[in-house]
């Protein structure tokens, strides 16, 4: 509202047509539309060519330039510019009109009313039925809970890994190293022997495993 309201005062003092924006933008592009060589074309198109850049076409009746200055600030560049003056016309003609004060001014003419004080305001009255008005008070929506066990964790982003909260090391069970586990293990063999011919043929094979850890405890002891 006291924006509004500044803004429409600070329009009231321009004396120029043009935004305070455009005519300083107006005003430092003659000088730099000097050097640019115009080359006039059928119509409303011109070739400007610029010594060390590449050269730009300029269309004055659709208010285009191939640089895209033009159509994004609304000002013409410093090509339009040099076209434009190559012509005889003006470059504030071409500015685009909401850069002007007459935009400026329909842009901060309304107003907003300041809104008064809750207890100022009226009651809504309802009509149940034709005999008795009923004045109510417009309360807060009613929560409704819902169905289901409420959720807690929040939903993951797509592609994000999932965090344990566990962290442990794996330990040998047999030479008590970390990092690995006893089938791991670089110094618990795996290799089995065979017994000699003539002792029991369902126990040929031992494992020698068990060989190496007797050892390894008697070495420890």
């Amino acid at each position: 509202m006291v924006r509004m309201l500044k803004k429409y005062q600070l329009g009231e003092t321009w004396q120029d047509h043009l935004t305070p924006y455009a005519r300083e933008r107006v005003n430092q592009s003659p000088n730099e539309a000097r050097g640019i060589k115009v080359f006039g074309g059928r119509g409303e198109l011109f070739e400007c060519c610029q010594a060390g850049y590449r050269n730009f076409l300029v269309h004055i009746t659709d208010g285009m330039c191939e640089c895209g200055m033009w159509q994004v600030s609304g000002v013409p560049c410093k090509h339009a510019v040099a076209a434009i003056l190559h012509k005889g016309g003006q470059p504030e003609n071409y500015v685009h009109h909401y850069l002007t004060k007459e935009s400026f001014m329909m842009t901060y003419m309304g107003t907003i009313n300041p809104i008064p004080d809750e207890c100022a305001w009226p009651e809504v009255e309802a009509e149940p039925s034709f005999d008795v008005v009923v004045p109510v008070k417009v309360g807060p929506p009613d929560i409704k809970a819902p169905v289901g066990r409420p959720k807690k964790k929040r939903t993951k982003e797509h592609g994000e890994t999932k965090l344990t909260s566990k962290r442990f090391t794996i330990k040998c069970s047999a030479f008590r190293c970390l990092g690995h586990n006893k089938r791991g293990c670089p110094n618990f063999p795996n290799t089995t022997r065979t017994i000699e011919h003539g002792a029991n043929p369902q126990s040929q094979e031992v494992d020698v495993n068990e060989q190496s850890i007797g050892n390894s405890s008697e070495q420890a002891s």
